[in-house]
């Protein structure tokens, strides 16, 4: 299942780009999403810097996708390999259960428009559950696209504050 998520904003591209991954935002954007981070690991490679976040929810996952994965709580590191020249990060999902037959990967950037700016989030998800799998695909990329929608206004506000 593939989404894209785009939202435009009213700043220079890289505002937006140096607000996304200050740390005082991304503390307020865990507590908004109630989706706590720990950074398993944060380095500057010859590639670029690379960063493993630890990911809990503390909203129950819904009774079908609880069901098929055997949990009530979604859990997963992010993998994310920053291109500071384009502003792009490219992220895979390592969930902590049924690794094996989930896949999440994708990127982010911030480009530059004639108004300020635009934020590109672009994925693919797939589950190898037999009979269920495209539904909870489905359900995870609908989710995420929503949650984007529902916490755009919070990333202008913040945006203001920022720039």
């Amino acid at each position: 299942m593939k989404f894209e998520v785009r939202h435009a904003f009213d700043a220079p591209a890289e505002t937006l780009w140096k607000m996304l991954f200050d740390p005082e935002y991304e503390r307020a954007m865990a507590e908004r999403t109630q989706m706590p981070r720990e950074t398993v690991t944060d380095e500057l490679r010859e590639s670029g810097r690379y960063r493993v976040l630890r990911v809990v929810s503390q909203r129950e996952l819904p009774g079908l996708a609880a069901r098929a994965v055997g949990s009530t709580r979604l859990s997963y590191d992010m993998e994310e390999t920053f291109d500071e020249a384009s502003r792009r990060v490219h992220w895979r999902v390592h969930p902590s259960v049924v690794p094996d037959k989930v896949t999440a990967i994708g990127s982010y950037e911030v480009v530059s428009t004639d108004e300020g700016c635009e934020r590109l989030v672009k994925g693919e998800i797939s589950v190898e559950i037999p009979l269920v799998g495209g539904r909870i695909a489905r359900a995870i990329a609908d989710e995420l696209t929503t949650s984007y929608d529902r916490n755009v206004d919070f990333v202008r506000e913040w945006l203001g504050r920022f720039g």
